[in-house]
Protein backbone atom coordinates (compact mmCIF):
# COMPACT_ATOMS: atom_id res chain seq x y z
CA UNK A 1 0.00 0.00 0.00
CA UNK A 2 1.04 3.48 -0.66
CA UNK A 3 0.69 6.49 1.03
CA UNK A 4 0.50 9.82 -0.74
CA UNK A 5 0.61 13.30 1.75
CA UNK A 6 1.48 16.90 2.21
CA UNK A 7 1.81 19.21 5.00
CA UNK A 8 1.27 22.41 6.43
CA UNK A 9 3.69 23.79 8.87
CA UNK A 10 3.06 26.35 11.73
CA UNK A 11 -0.28 25.88 11.82
CA UNK A 12 -3.00 27.57 14.51
CA UNK A 13 -4.46 24.70 15.82
CA UNK A 14 -7.93 25.95 16.95
CA UNK A 15 -8.10 27.41 13.37
CA UNK A 16 -6.97 24.15 11.30
CA UNK A 17 -9.97 22.36 13.79
CA UNK A 18 -12.62 24.97 12.21
CA UNK A 19 -11.61 24.60 8.66
CA UNK A 20 -11.71 20.77 9.30
CA UNK A 21 -15.27 21.41 10.78
CA UNK A 22 -16.09 23.55 8.00
CA UNK A 23 -15.75 20.81 5.02
CA UNK A 24 -17.30 18.32 7.07
CA UNK A 25 -14.29 16.27 8.25
CA UNK A 26 -15.48 14.85 11.38
CA UNK A 27 -13.39 14.17 14.48
CA UNK A 28 -12.32 10.28 15.21
CA UNK A 29 -9.55 10.38 18.18
CA UNK A 30 -7.26 12.69 20.01
CA UNK A 31 -3.67 10.82 21.40
CA UNK A 32 -0.97 10.90 23.05
CA UNK A 33 1.46 8.18 20.44
CA UNK A 34 4.86 7.11 21.74
CA UNK A 35 6.72 5.60 19.01
CA UNK A 36 9.79 3.57 18.75
CA UNK A 37 12.01 3.57 15.05
CA UNK A 38 14.07 1.03 14.19
CA UNK A 39 16.43 1.39 11.23
CA UNK A 40 18.70 -1.35 9.29
CA UNK A 41 21.90 0.27 7.08
CA UNK A 42 20.28 -1.81 4.20
CA UNK A 43 17.02 -0.02 4.02
CA UNK A 44 18.74 3.30 3.99
CA UNK A 45 18.90 3.76 -0.17
CA UNK A 46 14.55 3.66 0.25
CA UNK A 47 14.99 5.28 3.77
CA UNK A 48 13.16 2.43 5.13
CA UNK A 49 12.03 1.77 8.62
CA UNK A 50 9.95 0.15 11.17
CA UNK A 51 7.90 2.33 13.89
CA UNK A 52 6.06 0.81 16.37
CA UNK A 53 3.57 2.68 17.81
CA UNK A 54 1.34 2.65 20.92
CA UNK A 55 -1.97 4.69 20.41
CA UNK A 56 -4.47 4.55 23.19
CA UNK A 57 -4.79 0.77 24.38
CA UNK A 58 -3.85 -0.65 21.07
CA UNK A 59 -0.05 -1.11 19.66
CA UNK A 60 0.53 -1.08 15.82
CA UNK A 61 3.82 -1.95 13.78
CA UNK A 62 4.21 -0.39 10.25
CA UNK A 63 7.16 -0.43 7.95
CA UNK A 64 7.69 2.36 5.60
CA UNK A 65 10.08 3.96 2.95
CA UNK A 66 10.51 7.52 1.53
CA UNK A 67 11.73 7.94 -1.24
CA UNK A 68 12.32 11.45 -2.11
CA UNK A 69 8.89 13.32 -1.04
CA UNK A 70 5.80 12.17 0.32
CA UNK A 71 3.18 13.20 -2.92
CA UNK A 72 5.50 10.41 -5.10
CA UNK A 73 3.92 7.66 -2.30
CA UNK A 74 6.02 6.02 -0.07
CA UNK A 75 5.33 2.26 0.99
CA UNK A 76 3.60 1.79 4.18
CA UNK A 77 2.45 -1.75 5.72
CA UNK A 78 1.01 -1.19 9.38
CA UNK A 79 -0.95 -4.23 11.31
CA UNK A 80 -1.97 -4.23 14.87
CA UNK A 81 0.50 -6.40 17.21
CA UNK A 82 -0.81 -7.80 20.78
CA UNK A 83 2.85 -7.31 22.31
CA UNK A 84 5.07 -4.64 22.48
CA UNK A 85 7.69 -7.00 23.81
CA UNK A 86 7.17 -9.62 20.86
CA UNK A 87 6.78 -6.97 17.94
CA UNK A 88 10.67 -4.91 19.70
CA UNK A 89 12.36 -9.06 19.70
CA UNK A 90 10.85 -9.68 15.87
CA UNK A 91 12.05 -6.67 14.43
CA UNK A 92 15.48 -6.82 16.23
CA UNK A 93 15.61 -10.58 15.27
CA UNK A 94 15.33 -9.29 11.14
CA UNK A 95 18.74 -7.53 12.18
CA UNK A 96 17.31 -4.00 12.69
CA UNK A 97 18.40 -1.14 15.49
CA UNK A 98 16.78 0.87 17.83
CA UNK A 99 17.32 4.30 16.10
CA UNK A 100 15.05 6.63 18.16
CA UNK A 101 12.35 6.49 20.79
CA UNK A 102 9.67 9.39 19.84
CA UNK A 103 6.59 10.77 20.50
CA UNK A 104 3.92 13.19 19.52
CA UNK A 105 0.44 14.32 19.82
CA UNK A 106 -2.08 14.07 17.21
CA UNK A 107 -5.61 14.77 16.36
CA UNK A 108 -7.26 12.87 13.77
CA UNK A 109 -9.97 13.72 11.55
CA UNK A 110 -11.23 12.45 8.49
CA UNK A 111 -13.08 13.45 5.50
CA UNK A 112 -14.87 10.69 2.27
CA UNK A 113 -10.99 9.41 1.18
CA UNK A 114 -8.69 12.34 2.88
CA UNK A 115 -6.86 11.65 6.56
CA UNK A 116 -6.09 14.71 8.35
CA UNK A 117 -3.57 14.74 11.08
CA UNK A 118 -3.08 17.94 13.34
CA UNK A 119 0.75 16.60 14.64
CA UNK A 120 2.36 18.41 17.65
CA UNK A 121 5.49 17.39 17.81
CA UNK A 122 8.83 17.97 20.11
CA UNK A 123 10.82 21.31 19.75
CA UNK A 124 8.42 22.36 16.58
CA UNK A 125 5.40 23.90 15.61
CA UNK A 126 2.63 22.09 15.12
CA UNK A 127 1.52 21.06 11.62
CA UNK A 128 -1.40 19.80 9.32
CA UNK A 129 -0.66 16.31 7.26
CA UNK A 130 -3.31 15.78 4.29
CA UNK A 131 -3.10 12.20 3.26
CA UNK A 132 -5.01 10.98 0.14
CA UNK A 133 -5.69 7.78 -1.57
CA UNK A 134 -3.40 9.25 -4.56
CA UNK A 135 -1.64 12.62 -5.84
CA UNK A 136 -4.20 13.88 -8.02
CA UNK A 137 -6.56 14.27 -5.33
CA UNK A 138 -4.22 16.45 -3.45
CA UNK A 139 -4.61 20.04 -4.97
CA UNK A 140 -8.73 19.61 -4.53
CA UNK A 141 -8.48 19.22 -0.69
CA UNK A 142 -5.81 21.81 -0.08
CA UNK A 143 -7.73 24.15 -1.93
CA UNK A 144 -11.17 23.22 -0.27
CA UNK A 145 -9.27 23.93 3.46
CA UNK A 146 -8.42 27.32 1.87
CA UNK A 147 -4.65 26.78 1.30
CA UNK A 148 -2.56 27.36 -1.88
CA UNK A 149 0.03 24.51 -3.19
CA UNK A 150 2.94 26.77 -2.12
CA UNK A 151 1.34 26.79 1.31
CA UNK A 152 2.10 22.86 1.53
CA UNK A 153 5.56 20.90 1.54
CA UNK A 154 6.49 17.74 0.50
CA UNK A 155 9.07 16.43 3.37
CA UNK A 156 8.45 13.49 5.58
CA UNK A 157 8.83 14.46 8.86
CA UNK A 158 12.59 13.45 9.13
CA UNK A 159 13.11 15.96 6.55
CA UNK A 160 11.05 18.63 8.10
CA UNK A 161 12.71 18.47 11.43
CA UNK A 162 15.98 19.14 9.02
CA UNK A 163 15.18 21.44 6.41
CA UNK A 164 12.40 24.04 8.44
CA UNK A 165 14.03 23.43 12.38
CA UNK A 166 18.05 22.89 11.16
CA UNK A 167 17.34 19.86 13.68
CA UNK A 168 19.19 16.33 12.41
CA UNK A 169 17.06 13.56 13.92
CA UNK A 170 20.00 10.87 12.96
CA UNK A 171 21.53 11.88 16.04
CA UNK A 172 18.42 12.10 18.11
CA UNK A 173 18.07 9.14 20.18
CA UNK A 174 15.27 10.87 21.85
CA UNK A 175 12.76 12.94 20.79
CA UNK A 176 10.42 13.39 23.78
CA UNK A 177 8.41 16.39 25.22
CA UNK A 178 9.40 16.44 28.86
Amino acid sequence: MKEFEVRVLNINVEEVEEKLRSIGAKKEYEYHLKELVYKRDDWQPVRGRVRIRSQGSKLYMAYKETLNNTTIGGAELEFEISSLEAGKAFVEKMGAHLEREQEKKRIHYSLDCYVFDIDSWPRINPMLEIEAPDKERIPYIITKLGYLPTDVVEEDIFQVYKKYYNIDLTHESRLMFD
